[in-house]
């Protein structure tokens, strides 16, 4: 499975949870979204997440993937980061918004070694999607994300 097609798969299955799709970086979508950190140089330090969804404050960022590298996981880290975090508060124009990071990737889905509150979407051949978060460096399905007192249904 390509990487176009499970971002496709996780794009639909947000849209059924209700959720507001801002950025889909696809290239017939036409809608992507560039994340460049305040202060930096030109398109350097540009980030270009797969999908940007929002439900209320919160909003979720998902980088999908053909195969899942460990590296990968730095990238969504960098979201949080102030430089990054401002451009968000700034494109979006939300004071205080509650950041997700979610990696989704083809089946069968690796379910340690991730951080903690990250979400991870497996998508099988038949491109049903199922979500797991974690706890403790572990991960379990569950049909909600728990984060800042609100529930979020994944």
């Amino acid at each position: 499975m390509r990487e176009q097609e499970v971002t496709l798969a996780i794009e639909k299955y947000l849209r059924k949870k209700n959720w507001e799709i801002l950025s889909l970086n696809n290239p017939f979508s036409g809608k992507s979204v560039w994340i460049k950190p305040i202060g930096g140089f030109r398109g350097k330090g540009t980030l270009i997440p797969d999908i940007i969804a929002r439900k209320e404050k919160i909003y979720l960022i998902v980088e999908s993937y053909e195969k899942l590298k460990i590296k990968d996981i730095g990238k969504l880290e960098k979201y949080s980061k102030p430089e990054y975090l401002d451009s968000i508060k700034e494109i979006f124009d939300e004071e205080s918004p509650v950041l997700v990071k979610a990696m989704s990737y083809p089946e069968p889905i690796k379910l340690h070694g991730y951080p903690k509150d990250f979400i991870v979407f497996g998508i099988d051949n038949n491109y049903a999607v199922s979500s797991y978060i974690g706890k403790d460096n572990y991960f379990f399905e569950k049909r909600e994300f728990i984060n800042s007192n609100k529930n979020i249904f994944i």
